[in-house]
């Protein structure tokens, strides 16, 4: 369920893209959803083929209860005022996500906004418990009434400047806490609606909360820290919470390191302190092993709208590919997209307590794919931390499009770090990586993948 200030009139806009073509639909065209809170009800849109006249209606349901409304049923559904204001909205694409740094906000996101970013993830929250333990707690450096005036200003001005943005908010972090399971998912999710709603709105500035979160669990530096080990309880509250948010609206996300949700190995652990898989700096105790294929094997696939894996982890096995293997950096991209969009299994039988699940073959589709990146933090191959070169993205996106295979966008870390000469660059080479992804993301609306 995504805000929605009360009674009143909205409409539901959605995207239907056969094979052939697409159109977009909207019931203010019929007629408009009036709202009134706690009062479901439906309404049937024909839907038609651009070419091949009608083929079928779809079944848009409205609903508004406590201050929160969905526009449920149809593919690319946003919900909007009378007066056009997006409420909710549809996932782009494709995708050009981008993190904030560490409790950023500033002007710099509106720039990235500007240069093509169409998915902004604020960073970062925590599941917690109060002083007490008494109670869900939400932390973090994305918290607080300050950072919160600072994001409804800046999401104004990137609508005010034309651009569409959807706006999640991240949970974890490098070396943050994981999420509190004294508490049931169905506190969890009461305690995200109420913050969301009740804390981070600010209806002045059209600014009614995040879309939805992005899952960014991972490990410690500190290898005897417990976070070096998923528990069952926290993998289950993130697969439920999950399930909760995305039945009632929310976009739900993740952004696994690569060893997290490894297209390349069968083996599957909880635990996030192994050496790389690769036979290299096997001095580097943070890599894991499909930690997060459990996820998608318990609670599916599809809970989750979109799976930004995380190329720049330390010592990745794309890294290896390309420092080690010399793979052109175009190839490895390649390679990555087309072994994950074409599945592998897990085997969770060597976990007693995931025993239960078996082997499963996970298999993400590429309406779901993005691929993450570093931009000019890092510097280019060799080096702990993945550079890839957006022309060498490019290259790669457009062979897998030519293929039918290409993923749903691209995500990358971070906006601060926007406009940075790369370390080691010869010549000196200043990265804005957002605007050199969208030069190729959305040079044509006719590419097999296109925005909605």
């Amino acid at each position: 369920m995504l805000p929605f200030p009360g009674n009143g009139d909205a409409f539901c806009s959605c995207r239907w893209s056969p094979e052939s073509g697409h159109n977009l639909l909207n019931t203010k065209e019929v007629h408009p959803l009036r709202f009134q809170k706690n009062k479901p009800f439906m309404v049937r849109i024909p839907l038609w083929n651009m070419s091949n006249g009608p083929q079928r209606a779809l079944a848009l349901t409205a609903v508004v209860a406590a201050g929160a409304a969905a526009c449920v049923g149809g593919d690319g559904c946003a919900l909007s005022d009378t007066q056009g204001q997006l409420l909710s909205r549809a996932l782009p694409n494709p995708i050009l996500a981008a993190y904030a740094n560490w409790g950023q906000c500033d002007d710099k996101l509106v720039q990235a906004a500007n240069d093509g970013v169409n998915v902004l993830i604020w960073f970062s929250i925590n599941l917690a418990r109060s002083a007490d333990g008494t109670r869900p707690l939400i932390t973090g450096p994305a918290t607080g009434s300050e950072f919160f005036d600072c994001v409804a200003s800046k999401a104004k001005v990137m609508r005010e400047n034309g651009r569409e943005v959807l706006h999640l908010v991240s949970i974890g972090g490098w070396n943050s806490p994981h999420p509190a399971t004294q508490f049931t998912s169905a506190e969890w999710y009461a305690e995200w609606q109420r913050w969301n709603t009740e804390e981070t709105a600010r209806p002045e500035y059209g600014w009614h909360g995040f879309a939805g979160f992005d899952w960014d669990i991972e490990g410690n530096d500190d290898g005897a820290h417990h976070g070096n080990m998923f528990t069952l309880e926290a993998l289950d509250l993130m697969g439920a919470l999950s399930v909760l948010a995305k039945e009632e609206g929310y976009t739900v996300a993740m952004a696994p390191a690569q060893s997290y949700l490894d297209s390349g190995t069968s083996k599957f652990s909880r635990r996030v302190s192994f050496p790389p898989r690769e036979p290299w700096h096997q001095d580097f105790p943070y890599s894991g092993r499909n930690a997060y294929a459990y996820l998608l094997a318990r609670y599916g696939v599809t809970t989750f709208d979109f799976v930004s894996i995380q190329l720049y982890e330390g010592w990745s096995s794309a890294n290896y590919a390309i420092s080690e293997m010399r793979m052109s950096p175009s190839t490895a991209l390649e390679e990555v997209v087309e072994t994950t969009l074409a599945g592998y299994t897990v085997d969770f039988t060597t976990d007693p307590l995931t025993a239960g699940l078996g082997k499963v073959e996970i298999r993400i589709a590429r309406e779901q794919l993005v691929i993450g990146l570093a931009n000019a933090w890092t510097g280019p191959p060799p080096d702990k931390f993945l550079l890839v070169y957006p022309e060498d993205c490019g290259k790669a996106y457009n062979n897998l499009d030519r293929r039918n295979a290409s993923p749903r966008g691209f995500m990358f870390w971070n906006v601060a770090d926007e406009g940075r000469v790369i370390p080691r660059s010869d010549p000196p080479r200043t990265l804005f990586l957002a605007r050199e992804l969208a030069a190729f993301l959305f040079k044509s609306e006719s590419a097999s993948l296109q925005r909605q």
